[in-house]
């Protein structure tokens, strides 16, 4: 299958990217805490995953605001922000009517737009999933962890790596590798705030008005987001069927995800899946000739706004910034975005004059 990724904007005018995959009725899910269309679809597992549900459907997704390939400049953390958002990208693709899979902190964004906007949600299936945000952690536990995601974003993202992969991947390259598509993702400031605004959501009442036939999907040791919360979402959606998996991951595509989705399929009316769940390799990498595993190198992350995160005696560092106009470009393969030939020369001449200024 082949990802296309697409622009809208909202009417505050937020840019958000958009991507589906397949074709068929919709699936919609919504983003959660922080996102990236291009690596999760590179990601061997992700990418199994996404192409699992889009069989027979049309698998739709988005940046959240603020990460990924949407606009990065965030200063708006209400639900309304991210409503604004999703309800873009739902007129955007044209689809009168669909059903939404919600996944972590975009299951709360799900059961929002089911209860406010009726008419547009057909089934909704919510996976480790929560209403409350205090639920999560303990008030001490959630301070702790926007704090190290705010002052070192590189162990912040390792230690959440940990907590979200679980003890199901069966190799530590698999939380590494997820590690760094946090940091890719989002910058450090911006994934701490929208930590906390995590943390703050509340969407009880929203509940008690979602009529659309309901599934909960819950593993039974997942550690990021206690089962517990999954109880609860289902007990407060009137008639919602609960759904018990044992595994301790919390990211969907990590372990026995070919069960979930199975799941996921017999809830919306589909037969099981046509080719079985395909586990991963040693080192993490899917069986799919297509992927490749990722060169053999690593992205050093530093917070280069503290003069003292780099020592002056063994390096130097220079920072410069070029206008990136997404006129100028245009979809490729995979999800990525290309330079327009007509936009290489004056794009060379930038960077060009960029060079000169920073050597001055």
């Amino acid at each position: 299958m082949e990802q296309s990724v697409r622009f809208t904007t909202t009417p505050r005018g937020v840019q958000v990217a958009w991507a589906q995959v397949g074709s068929g009725p919709v699936i919609l899910a919504p983003p959660g805490w922080v996102g990236h269309l291009g690596h999760l679809w590179d990601e061997p597992a992700s990418h199994a995953f996404q192409e699992a549900l889009a069989e027979g459907h049309t698998f739709v997704t988005l940046d959240r605001p603020g990460t990924g390939l949407s606009d990065r400049r965030r200063t708006d953390f209400s639900m309304d922000a991210d409503l604004d958002a999703l309800e873009a990208v739902i007129a955007a693709q044209g689809s009168s009517r669909m059903s939404v899979l919600g996944i972590s902190q975009g299951g709360a964004l799900a059961c929002v737009l089911a209860a406010r906007r009726p008419e547009l949600v057909d089934k909704l299936v919510l996976y480790g999933a929560f209403a409350r945000g205090r639920l999560v952690g303990s008030s001490q536990v959630r301070a702790a962890v926007v704090a190290l995601v705010r002052r070192h974003w590189g162990l912040g993202s390792r230690t959440l790596a940990q907590l979200f992969v679980g003890e199901d991947a069966g190799d530590p390259a698999v939380a590494e590798s997820f590690a760094r598509f946090q940091r890719d993702s989002a910058s450090g400031e911006m994934a701490a705030s929208l930590l906390e605004s995590l943390y703050q959501l509340d969407v009880r009442d929203d509940l008690v008005r979602i009529r659309a036939p309901t599934l909960v999907i819950h593993r039974e040791r997942d550690q990021a987001i206690s089962v517990r919360c999954g109880r609860e979402l289902a007990a407060s959606i009137v008639g919602a069927r609960f759904v018990s998996l044992p595994g301790a991951a919390h990211l969907a595509w990590v372990g026995d995800w070919g069960t979930l989705v199975n799941t996921v399929r017999g809830f919306l009316g589909d037969p099981p899946r046509s080719r079985p769940h395909e586990p991963a390799r040693r080192g993490g990498e899917a069986d799919r000739g297509a992927h490749p595993r990722s060169p053999g190198y690593e992205l050093e992350y530093r917070e280069l706004e503290d003069a003292r995160a780099v020592p002056s005696a063994r390096v130097r560092v220079a920072v410069a910034q070029a206008d990136v106009r997404l006129e100028d470009h245009e979809q490729r393969g995979r999800g990525l975005l290309g330079l327009r030939r007509a936009a290489v020369a004056p794009t060379l001449e930038r960077l060009a004059r960029l060079v000169a200024d920073a050597a001055r």
